[in-house]
């Protein structure tokens, strides 16, 4: 069977070389071109994933050099499609692929509930063909790369790809097995749209997926952790009490959806709203905060978290850079720091005696340093004068003196404490402490040290000492001024006020005045005129929502987003500060099946003007409409216009395009 495989490009290449070998040999059937390939075993047809690829290696002429893992690894979507599966999950499915015999039932990537789809159809590049052409093969082949969802361009000649008119899905018949020289004599073909504004992040994309389908095992299980550390490289992490270090989230979700164009979003799934980024974090908070290890997502999303970072698929997988400091003294509001002798034996750094004391300027001698060590990220704090070691405190302790403590309290048998102290050179209370940290206390320490050295059990008892505090304080306040409000007595003592407010929220507001609910009449007046202003911008964007071509969806969010109000609107018509906005917003805002119907008038209108009867899939592709998609409603206008067009009826009301601007005032 060499005709299937005539010097096949692996990194480009699509596991495509059968269709043209059925093509060229006229099978009466897809299952005998299958049996000739696979041998008498049942077998799924899919673009995506073939198999089993273990028989169908056993009936390739002994020539030939080809095994099971290589063509999985270098002809399918494999790579891309198991990315960001964990090896074990890797291994199941290539097991499930390479296998000799029948393949197993059911669904090998567990992924059904993906909501980024492939293409509608397969797609190619026409520089990409004439390459083909007027190479030793001689004929064109599809490639892998244009079939991923999100490329939109050839990310070798950086040119739209064009969509044939051969279906990708499973249910497409024997057109699965036409080969792309034979699907170019095919009509129906067409560029895939795209704005120019948006060809740079495509490219990219285009890029990225490319890389992804040459470089396999390159999730390895770990990329909620580099996630993570990209994130905290990049700084989109709290910088103060009470979430210090923690990741800021809500920062980080805000900023990507101000990155991303809803329409760039939207071009990228082909119309469809899967990568639309909802309030509550939808698939950003998925990658980035509760990422099932077991479960692969789909590699597009993990893309778009990238090139919001500013990263390449390979920067990505480079370790994560720190944050550029610049030499010398590091000026904080209270304390300096520094690059100095690492106290950790353990690190390549390590330089006793340690503290030492610093040589800095006369007017730092009273601040209090932090010392880092730029191997191991070992950080402690010291007074310039310092050269006590019980003097100095342990800021971080870094993974390289975490490991070397936890090796050697595993040590068998087992090392007293005063060996400890030798060994890593530090104190007793020190060992034990962040040995309670590791989860490696022994049984044999006494509890009364435990107690004492446990810091987050110091931490509660103080933040319960400081509350109790505070609520006495401001209790006796209300004691002495009866008949002040809550602004007055915050003026009184505004520390006391504001640690309540901020983290004793419900004890506050039950122990306080009641706010005054009266606005006086200026602020109202106010109020009235922003609502006015805000109503006829609103009515304008809205117009201009419905006149646009492809339609778009009027949402709050998408007419919050065009004011440039993304929270404010939608804060003030929740505290119903705006309700002539509000009441205008609630008639014209669409749910997905009042999109539709407006989607199908507008289709219907289209082919009334135009005097002209399409075919069913080309009137629903006007629309916009998915099969999955109200289909009822689907074949409802598309009965009205046959009727129309054919038997010369009226059109009904219900598929009329009705005004656009009933809310303009004559």
């Amino acid at each position: 069977m060499p005709a299937i495989f005539p010097e096949l490009q692996p990194e480009e290449l699509l596991y495509s070389g059968i269709a043209r070998y059925g093509d060229m040999m006229e099978f009466p059937s897809a299952q005998a071109l299958w049996r000739s390939v696979y041998g008498e075993c049942p077998i799924k047809v899919e673009v995506d994933l073939s198999g089993p690829l273990g028989s169908m290696i056993v009936r390739m002429p002994s020539r030939s050099n080809y095994d099971a893992t290589s063509l999985l690894r270098k002809h399918t979507l494999f790579p891309y499609l198991t990315f960001s599966m964990p090896p074990q999950r890797q291994h199941e499915v290539e097991a499930k692929l390479t296998c000799r015999g029948p393949r197993p039932t059911g669904s090998v990537l567990r992924t059904a509930n993906w909501a980024v789809k492939s293409p509608k159809y397969l797609r190619y590049c026409r520089a990409c063909v004439r390459k083909d052409r007027s190479g030793s093969a001689g004929v064109p082949f599809w490639r892998r790369s244009h079939q991923l969802s999100g490329v939109l361009l050839c990310p070798i000649h950086q040119e739209r790809l064009i969509a044939s008119s051969v279906l990708r899905a499973v249910g497409a018949g024997r057109r699965e097995f036409i080969s792309l020289e034979r699907a170019l004599e095919l009509s129906g073909e067409s560029e895939v749209e795209l704005p120019s504004r948006f060809a740079v992040s495509a490219l990219q994309i285009a890029k990225d997926s490319l890389w992804l389908l040459q470089n396999p095992d390159m999730g390895n299980g770990s990329l909620l952790q580099r996630h993570k550390d990209w994130q905290f490289a990049h700084g989109w992490q709290h910088k103060r009490a009470p979430h210090r270090g923690n990741f800021n989230f809500k920062g980080f979700l805000e900023a990507i959806r101000d990155h991303y164009d809803e329409e760039f979003l939207r071009v990228l799934c082909e119309g469809k709203a899967s990568l639309l980024i909802p309030e509550t974090g939808g698939w950003i908070r998925q990658l980035t905060m509760l990422q099932n290890k077991d479960r692969a997502y789909p590699p597009l999303q993990h893309m778009l978290l990238w090139q919001f970072l500013g990263l390449t698929v390979e920067e990505f997988f480079q370790d994560p850079s720190k944050p550029v400091i610049s030499p010398g003294l590091k000026k904080s509001k209270s304390q300096l720091t520094l690059d100095g002798p690492c106290p950790n034996v353990a690190c390549e750094q390590y330089d006793p005696p340690i503290p030492r004391i610093l040589d800095v300027p006369e007017e730092a001698r009273d601040k209090r340093f932090t010392i880092s060590c730029p191997v191991c990220d070992f950080s402690y704090t010291q007074r310039p004068s310092c050269d006590d070691p019980r003097r100095i405190r342990i800021k971080q302790t870094g993974n390289l003196w975490d490991s070397r403590l936890r090796e050697l309290l595993e040590r068998t048998p087992a090392l007293s404490l005063a060996q400890l102290t030798n060994e890593i050179g530090f104190s007793q209370a020190t060992i034990q402490k962040h040995a309670l940290r590791l989860d490696l206390w022994r049984s044999g320490w006494k509890d009364s040290v435990k107690q004492a050295v446990d810091s987050k059990g110091k931490s509660r008892r103080r933040k319960k000492a400081a509350r109790h505090r505070n609520r006495q304080k401001w209790l006796k306040l209300r004691n002495e001024f009866p008949g002040e409000s809550r602004s007055e007595l915050r003026k009184r003592a505004p520390r006391v006020g504001y640690y309540l407010s901020k983290h004793d929220t419900d004890w506050y507001n039950a122990h306080s005045p009641k706010k005054g609910g009266k606005w006086n009449r200026e602020r109202r007046k106010r109020w009235d005129s922003l609502d006015k202003t805000t109503l006829a911008v609103s009515k304008k964007e809205v117009a201009e929502m419905m006149q646009e071509d492809p339609p778009v969806r009027v949402t709050l969010h998408g007419l919050s987003d065009r004011l440039g109000q993304t929270s404010t609107l939608q804060t003030r018509l929740r505290r119903k500060k705006l309700p002539r906005t509000a009441e205008f917003i609630d008639q014209v805002v669409e749910n997905k099946r009042d999109y539709a119907l407006r989607r199908l008038r507008n289709a219907v209108d289209h082919y009334a003007q135009i005097k002209k009867l399409p075919a069913y899939r080309d009137f629903t592709d006007k629309a916009s409409m998915d099969y999955r998609s109200y289909p009822e409603l689907a074949s409802s206008a598309y009965a009205a216009l046959t009727a129309h067009i054919e038997e010369q009826e009226c059109i009904p009301e219900q598929w009329k395009t009705s005004d656009p601007e009933p809310w303009r005032e004559s």
